[in-house]
């Protein structure tokens, strides 16, 4: 069972101080050190987001630290999957973004802030207080939708593509990632696996920089993603904010 095979490869990334709470989907199957909190025959990564939400809105520590994983590839597996789940799980588990400072909110191997504020991949650690701050998951997609008047495109976060967006989502966010490759975004250029992992605050690379460059010109074909002026239109009409 693939599922199976690639929780088991993230179960042994975990830290000690981790606990590990499981929405399962689908097939229904055991999983060693877990504890199992909901199982659903159909839905998506929206219905884990809301459990996540809505436990930082209840503990009564807004220090915490959580971790958002998931076992991407089971869908469409493929080596550049695999490769990308890997940094995404070691990364999102390490020791570097358990211990971020806290003039980080959210920790991730890469944040970008193209075509939209994300982490390709969708897996982080971050802050109980930052993401009380958060729209409901479970209504993100639809609030994006009355903003861009519906689709699912990937350049600004619509659609399918909403959940990939949400946790960078709001204007106080600040994004540290741990990754010290070349690497920005989509699905090219991922390296090979490595054990070098840098905490800096993110995105790390100026516009000016090569490798930032080269993310850039993938936008020229939509440039309007990428102007300040789209970013804190968005910012307003979910939380009613621009950026302090």
């Amino acid at each position: 069972l693939r599922a199976k095979y690639y929780v088991n490869e993230q179960m042994a990334e975990l830290l000690p101080k981790h606990q590990v709470f499981i929405r399962s989907i689908g097939k229904q199957f055991e999983v060693e050190g877990a504890t199992q909190i909901q199982h659903d025959e159909k839905g998506n990564e929206v219905g884990t987001l809301k459990l996540l939400w809505d436990h930082c809105r209840e503990t009564d520590n807004p220090n915490e630290k959580v971790v958002y994983l998931h076992n991407k590839g089971s869908f469409h597996p493929s080596k550049t999957n695999d490769l990308m789940r890997k940094w995404l799980t070691r990364a999102a588990l390490s020791e570097e973004c358990s211990n971020m400072p806290f003039s980080c909110s959210v920790c991730s191997w890469r944040f970008s802030p193209l075509p939209h504020p994300h982490n390709g991949g969708n897996m982080w650690a971050a802050r109980c207080n930052y993401i009380r701050k958060l729209i409901d998951p479970a209504m993100f997609q639809t609030s994006m939708a009355q903003l861009y008047h519906g689709g699912n495109d990937p350049w600004i976060g619509t659609g399918r593509f909403a959940a990939e967006h949400w946790v960078h989502s709001h204007p106080t966010i600040q994004a540290c990632d741990v990754s010290t490759s070349d690497y920005i975004w989509a699905y090219r250029d991922i390296p090979e696996l490595h054990d070098d992992f840098k905490l800096e605050a993110a995105p790390r690379y100026r516009l000016r920089e090569k490798s930032f460059r080269r993310a850039r010109s993938k936008t020229r074909s939509r440039p309007q993603v990428i102007t300040f002026e789209h970013r804190w239109a968005e910012y307003k009409f979910l939380y009613n904010e621009t950026q302090p």
